[in-house]
């Protein structure tokens, strides 16, 4: 079926008949047209896409955070522990062994 151009906006009841009898009945709602462009269907994912990539930015930063202090802290315990065989009189191939 198609509508003329010149039908204004509205809601139209339109029926079919054949030999005085109804067959079927329907309403349509007619919309005024739009600028030419395509109708917008989906969602906006801006602020969702921002909100997600900040919180995997902070969250690498924090790994990033983390790991350093743990290398500073094995290094000071590393450092340590060789000290303390140091002073105990340990030869330095037995410093050496001690992990990084």
């Amino acid at each position: 079926m198609t509508l003329p151009s010149s039908l204004q906006a509205g809601v139209y009841t339109l029926t079919a008949t054949s030999g005085g009898e109804v067959l079927g009945v329907s309403t349509i709602r007619v919309v005024a047209a739009g600028t030419g462009g395509l109708p917008f269907t989906g969602a906006d994912v801006g602020p969702g896409l921002a909100v997600g990539a900040g919180l995997i930015v902070a969250g690498g930063l924090l790994l990033l955070t983390v790991r350093r202090r743990r290398i500073a802290l094995g290094a000071e315990e590393a450092l340590a522990g060789m000290e303390a065989l140091a002073a105990a009189g340990a030869s330095r191939t037995e410093r050496e062994r001690l992990p990084e």
